[in-house]
């Protein structure tokens, strides 16, 4: 199958090794990869974009991977319809029951407090692995910010990939902080300019160091 998102970072970006940690972001996806872990986390996303984590929420749940799906625990807004409107669907539509992951950060709700909250809440329930879940177009800079907060804060943990269920790539939707709407497939280039962007703001570990992350993952 095509890998979109693939070939559209190729031609956006300028860095090969970008593509290279992307490749073994992604392979964590394949069946031959899988392994257990001590729960599933979906990063907050939009509705529109959110059928795509449920539905591999419940693949990896029927696939034994995992018994704990976590939603962070925080209000309606920035374009997340909230822990409440999350966890009221998985239960009615999936049969799956989510954990909150306290937010108690009082600045803005984003990738990286989202992420920074997730780290601090394993490491206080001693949680040692997870797999991060995210549409294909978010997979990328969803994973780069978690795994930046595990090297800062807890590189001991695993965190692992498992892209979302695909979606129609031409279709228009509401992405980042509920403001921003386009196609899927242009919402990439948003992407790739806010992964250079927190990379230079340091919020995000360099590309190599991410990449030394997922190779000594055990």
């Amino acid at each position: 199958m095509e890998d979109v998102f693939r070939n559209e970072i190729k031609k956006l970006s300028s860095s090969e090794i970008l593509v290279s940690l992307y490749d073994l972001i992604i392979q964590d996806s394949l069946e031959k990869n899988l392994r257990k872990v001590d729960g599933l986390y979906p990063f907050a996303e939009t509705s529109d974009n959110e059928e795509s984590s449920f539905l591999s929420s419940r693949r990896l749940l029927d696939k034994g991977l995992a018994k704990r799906v976590f939603i962070i625990d925080a209000p309606n807004k920035n374009g997340f319809p909230g822990f409440d409107s999350w966890s009221d669907k998985l239960l009615k539509k999936y049969g799956i029951s989510a954990l909150p992951v306290d937010f108690s950060y009082s600045g803005e709700f984003n990738t990286l407090t989202e992420a920074e909250a997730l780290i601090r809440y394993s490491i206080k329930n001693n949680l040692k692995s997870l797999y991060i879940l995210a549409p294909r177009f978010h997979l990328l800079r969803a994973f780069m910010t978690a795994s930046s907060v595990v090297i800062r804060e807890n590189p001991e943990m695993n965190l692992f990939a498992y892209s979302g269920a695909e979606q129609d790539w031409n279709q228009t939707v509401i992405h980042s902080q509920g403001i921003v709407k386009g196609k899927r497939i242009d919402l990439i280039a948003g992407e790739m300019e806010r992964i250079k962007k927190y990379q230079l703001m340091g919020d995000l570990e360099s590309t190599e160091k991410i990449i030394e992350y997922i190779l000594h993952r055990k």
